[in-house]
């Protein structure tokens, strides 16, 4: 039996993803399955995918709130999960980096295996083509549009966390004739080709959905969020397999997540800590204890975001 026929039997016994279709009791009017559908995109500004309503009135219920001052309650199932990965990060970190060196391993190479299937499963699809030329073509016109130097310039300052304190706080604890310098150009080239790399992976289900869709890829690209929660997913719900596949892209997501909040804690952690043995002398504070206070602090204050 070939790995597409046992994905088929996978989809007919296993749970169905709810952001496949429009006829779930959360979808409105406005609701349009571009990936299933033989009819070309109707002539509509309000058009919302499956996957983008499931996120919306779901995941973030958007609907029930009016606005940014009217929080609503927190909602029962993030506020678990954040407490979930609250604790993750706790047991990551309480040790400093005897404890989150150990735990990178995992959460800094998983990303990139995982990557590398979704890009081979990717591949074999039509369209993948076009995503490719789309994502690799250089397009010399749109050097003179400032949107493009100003998006380039967050995604550099962003991804490698110029301005954070993480760099800094990680190379605190390193030996004082180690070779720093060294250690920011691999930091700067590595971080560089996975950027490249994961927009290979990207392009590659946009030139698919194009194709699904019948219209061009930049009328399916985006960022933010709405790329990883409701574009990319809404693309891999329609593979043979495709909670197997969803279960993988959700667990990339977690490890990446749990790298970004490692460093920040740990700049917090570390700075506070070298602050207050310079303010309290001979007492010292175990590690332990003041990153639990720390981490408990940031997901009494996350709270806030799981609100609707």
């Amino acid at each position: 039996m070939n790995v597409d026929k046992a994905a088929q039997l996978a989809d007919m016994y296993l749970y169905v993803l709810p952001w496949t279709s429009c006829n779930n009791s959360w979808n409105t009017n406005d609701c349009w399955d571009g990936l299933t559908s033989e009819e070309p995109r109707p002539n509509s500004t309000t058009l919302m995918s499956p996957s983008e309503e499931y996120f919306n009135y779901v995941v973030l219920q958007m609907d029930k709130s009016e606005g940014i001052d009217d929080l609503g309650t927190p909602q029962p199932g993030l506020v678990v999960c954040g407490l979930i990965t609250y604790i993750i990060l706790y047991l990551s970190l309480f040790k400093g980096v005897k404890s989150s060196g150990k735990v990178v391993w995992v959460t800094a190479t998983m990303p990139y295996v995982i990557l590398t299937l979704l890009l081979l499963r990717g591949a074999l699809l039509p369209g993948a083509a076009d995503g490719l030329l789309y994502y690799i073509k250089p397009s010399i016109s749109a050097l003179s549009n400032p949107q493009v130097w100003y998006e380039a310039a967050v995604q550099v300052f962003f991804s490698v966390g110029a301005g954070f304190g993480v760099h800094l706080s990680y190379a605190s604890y390193n030996n004082f004739n180690n070779n720093c310098y060294r250690d920011c150009l691999i930091t700067s080239l590595v971080n560089a080709f996975t950027s490249f790399y994961s927009g290979l992976v990207i392009f590659t289900y946009l030139g698919y959905m194009a194709f699904k869709q019948k219209t061009h890829i930049s009328t399916v690209a985006t960022d933010g969020p709405g790329l990883v929660f409701q574009v990319y997913p809404e693309a891999v719900a329609t593979l043979p397999g495709s909670q197997i596949w969803s279960c993988l892209f959700f667990l990339m997501l977690i490890t990446l997540g749990l790298d970004s909040g490692m460093g920040g804690l740990e700049c917090v952690i570390t700075g506070l800590l070298d602050e207050l043995r310079l303010s309290f002398g001979k007492k010292t504070i175990r590690r332990e204890f003041f990153t639990a206070i720390v981490v408990a602090s940031s997901f009494l204050v996350s709270i806030t975001n799981f609100c609707q």
